[in-house]
């Protein structure tokens, strides 16, 4: 060796040292950061509304209903990405890590600051070797770029430039255009009102939990087995990619991947799951899964799985939810060419929880969804809060967390100022939706929403239940219209005016919702609410073919109200 090649190498060795003392440095500073939070959390109790311009009433969706907290947290994900030394240190990264995640739990912020600097050294502490979950600089490239003036829109760009060649999809270019799958593995009864019928005066049975409950074991599996193979089937997945659809939105309960003690539920729904992914497959649909219930009710509605008090924070139940997702990711995160996205929890309601144990759990649910696979996307849900104002700067590329998808579901329907809205004022609505969704720091999708105006169908609000639009549910306060044809019955038997009324919101809709990411239109079939039933409203011309046609053209660029006699 030469003399002079033997000085360059002790300088590289002597770089090397130093450099590894200095990543160890941080990691120690980052922790005495951790260190310094408070033993008291900040409790963020917020109702608002998931975009900006809602009505005169908040928009939270359904009935809210207390609940209560606590958490368990997963800490395997970072224990595998812990700083690695020279030796004198072997095992420390591991150490840090764990310790930061302990103090994300058992010492959470008291300021909103605090939080933001705990999550950047947490973030720099699970960063310091490189792990496919993580976007690190390779040679040739520029800089990954720190959050510019030119907005979040800019930045998500640039993220998704580097990583759309990852995902099957792509998040950034494309456009999601899906439906939901509802009331097929989580039971709704205004989706499937005939498998509730001999409870409809009565008995105590209002949602899936107390239906399993009442029938038993046996007699519930015999009756939910024959409902999964015939409310969805192949030919559903070919008619949805017949009419220019690409995703599918599969809800599903923890109970199918993660049952409790004590819980009624009955299982059975994976090989019915795992053959819609192949049906998917076959007609080259995506699939995002949706964790539409978890333990103890993230939000009291019967879409939950119960319906009733929120206890999803108490005693171990977050802890069993990560349990839950990861069950799904094991099973399913592989198939990329089809599920190309994992939704950690539907609908949290911000009222009744703990948000600081929310993004927690997202950051859980995220590290075992990318552990399995770092090729697909993690969806997470607004909480009803809004998604520029609450959630931009949050799990976003600025702080190392990638391929994120942030759900904001709109209805309009859910409160008496928003059931008294004109034909206009809906669309309106919806069209201001459009740039507010373009300025999330995320992909962002709004992965529910309706052609309804009114909550007229029935048990919408709750088997039993009436609805607000005509004054039949109780605690409502006026009397909007007759809710006569929209209760049950089919897209032909609507009155002409509501057909054209309709068919203007959707595509309003439609126009809005692709300035960003793209849409989940809520439901693809139902039994007998013709206004939220998209197999039929598109066979009757109501919904656009294709679906970038438009008959009514230019409705969120003007101000001025183009549907007739409004």
């Amino acid at each position: 060796m030469t003399p002079v090649l033997a000085i360059a190498v002790v300088v590289i060795f002597d770089v090397t040292r130093l450099t590894q003392r200095t990543e160890r440095s941080s990691a120690a500073n980052d922790m005495q950061v951790l260190g310094k939070q408070g033993a008291n959390h900040h409790h963020i109790n917020r109702q608002g509304c998931a975009l900006t311009g809602c009505p005169t009433e908040q928009v939270v969706s359904r009935d809210s209903k207390p609940g209560g907290r606590g958490q368990r947290t997963n800490t395997s994900r970072i224990r595998d990405q812990g700083t690695r030394g020279d030796g004198e240190g072997e095992g420390e990264g591991s150490f840090l890590a764990s310790a930061a995640l302990s103090s994300c739990t058992t010492n959470p912020p008291q300021t909103q600051n605090q939080r933001t600097s705990q999550v950047a050294a947490y973030l720099r502490i699970c960063a310091s070797r490189p792990h496919p979950g993580h976007v690190h600089q390779k040679h040739g490239e520029p800089p990954i770029a720190e959050p510019s003036e030119e907005g979040p829109r800019k930045e998500q760009e640039l993220t998704l430039r580097r990583n759309k060649r990852q995902l099957s999809f792509d998040y950034n270019g494309g456009k999601v255009r899906g439906v939901n799958l509802g009331g097929w593995f989580v039971l709704e009864p205004w989706i499937t009102p005939s498998i509730f019928q001999q409870w409809a005066n009565g008995g105590g049975v209002v949602d899936e939990y107390t239906y399993t409950q009442a029938l038993g074991p046996s007699e519930a599996s015999n009756r939910l087995t024959q409902h999964w193979a015939t409310w969805i089937t192949q030919a559903d997945f070919n008619e949805i990619a017949s009419f220019g659809l690409n995703h599918v939105r599969i809800p599903i309960g923890y109970w199918a991947v993660n049952p409790q003690p004590g819980d009624p539920y009955v299982q059975g729904q994976l090989p019915f799951l795992d053959q819609a992914i192949g049906w998917a497959r076959t007609a080259g649909l995506k699939v995002i899964l949706d964790l539409h219930g978890a333990p103890g009710s993230q939000n009291g509605f019967d879409n939950s799985g119960r319906y009733g008090p929120i206890n999803w924070q108490s005693g171990d139940n977050v802890h069993q939810t990560v349990l839950a997702i990861k069950a799904l990711s094991d099973r399913y995160a592989s198939q990329t060419d089809v599920v190309t996205a994992i939704e950690l929890l539907n609908e949290p309601a911000n009222w009744a929880v703990d948000m600081s144990q929310v993004k927690q759990f997202y950051y859980d649910g995220w590290g075992n969804v990318r552990n399995d696979n770092a090729y697909t996307a993690v969806v997470i849900h607004d909480a009803f809060l809004d998604i520029q104002s609450y959630w931009n700067g949050f799990m976003n590329i600025a702080s190392g967390v990638n391929d994120v998808i942030i759900d904001t579901h709109i209805y309009q329907i859910f409160s008496d100022g928003e059931v008294a809205m004109k034909p206009c004022q809906h669309v309106q609505t919806a069209c201001a939706a459009g740039p507010h969704l373009a300025g999330t720091d995320k992909w962002a999708i709004v992965g529910e929403w309706t052609g309804a105006q009114t909550d007229c169908a029935k048990w919408l609000n709750g088997l039993g239940k009436g609805a607000r639009y005509d004054g039949t549910l109780a605690g409502s306060t006026g009397y909007y219209g007759d809710c006569q044809t929209k209760y049950e019955g089919t897209v032909d038997g609507l009155l002409e005016v509501d057909k054209v009324n309709l068919a203007y919101y959707v595509e309003a809709q439609l126009d809005a919702y692709e300035q960003h990411s793209g849409w989940v239109f809520w439901a693809w079939k139902t039994e007998s609410a013709p206004e939220w039933h998209f197999q039929n409203l598109t066979r009757a011309g109501l919904i656009p073919q294709p679906l970038t046609s438009r008959k009514f053209p230019s409705q969120c660029s003007t101000s001025a109200c183009l549907i007739p006699g409004n």
